[in-house]
């Protein structure tokens, strides 16, 4: 188990930084090519600026509705098992702790 969990983490460790790479890899060769066909700079940033908040907004759409299910999901599970909340069930008075 110990060695899945090294793994894991290599792997979240290692992913960012050549994603990153890639991303600018490419961003690298749409700038020729849109360079090449006549933007200029403002154009560029323009393009850069329109793409990031496209993606942002993607993410936000499927991450948030995700986000605010599995809250609620787990926040009942989590009081459940503790034993508060609504969907706990009251102790009777002469129950044991098993």
């Amino acid at each position: 188990m110990a060695s899945m969990t090294a793994l894991v983490a290599a792997v979240a460790v290692a992913h960012p930084p050549r994603t990153a790479l890639a991303t600018a890899r490419e961003r690298t060769r749409s700038t020729a090519i849109l360079r090449a066909v006549g933007c200029d700079g403002r154009q560029l940033a323009l393009a850069s600026a329109v793409s990031g908040a496209v993606a942002a907004l993607c993410a936000a759409a499927v991450g948030v509705p995700i986000g605010l299910w599995l809250q609620l999901v787990l926040g009942y599970e989590i009081t459940k098992s503790i034993g508060v909340g609504p969907g706990a069930r009251p102790k009777s008075p002469g129950a044991r702790d098993t």
